[in-house]
């Protein structure tokens, strides 16, 4: 039923940019999480584009390193991963369908914000240490590559705004940050 009503929305808009930002995550699923993948990160957006990609002019699409486990093409490292490939396969046809419309897969490693409410690891670590309690790492060599939110908003800007060539590209610090390090300070 939300499905013909999100059609009959589209159809009267004029828009101009899509970003997907569309995510279920979790690290690991059970048999009853596959159809949520699906339905969040593959049907949804697919629905729309379907509508949408002969309209739009650019395309702005959120996958995630994960997708490349050991810097290997589509080598996922769990099913969400393999969930957001599969969505980048289907902008692959409408990209052949619409050669005109650019579209971008943006991908980063970690994300934060001040107010991050997941259970990742920046959050964890400003609340143990507003809580004032000790955090455990597993290994003192932990390295993660970690941007601001605010650095999501840049890249957004960056590719509505210029001429920039339709593909994948990585959101990413220069440096990787050590985790001891950062705990630490």
């Amino acid at each position: 039923k939300r499905n013909s009503q999100l059609k009959n929305k589209l159809k009267q808009k004029k828009i101009d940019y899509f970003i997907n930002f569309a995510t279920l995550y979790k690290n690991t699923h059970k048999y009853e999480d596959i159809s949520k993948f699906i339905s969040s990160n593959i049907e949804f957006p697919s629905l729309i584009l379907d509508q949408l990609n002969s309209k739009v002019r650019k395309i702005i699409n959120f996958g995630t390193m994960m997708q490349h486990i050991d810097g290997k093409n589509y080598t996922p490292k769990n099913f969400y991963a393999s969930s957001k490939s599969a969505f980048e396969m289907i902008l692959t046809y409408y990209q052949l369908k619409n050669p005109n419309t650019k579209i971008y897969n943006l991908k980063f490693y970690e994300s934060f914000s001040e107010k991050d409410k997941r259970k990742k690891l920046i959050p964890i670590l400003l609340s143990n240490y507003r809580k004032d309690t000790r955090t455990i790492i597993n290994s003192q060599k932990l390295l993660l590559n970690i941007i601001h939110t605010n650095d999501i908003i840049n890249a957004i800007y960056i590719v509505i705004n210029n001429k920039i060539k339709s593909g994948s590209y990585c959101l990413r610090q220069k440096k990787n940050t050590l985790i001891s390090k950062l705990l630490r300070k």
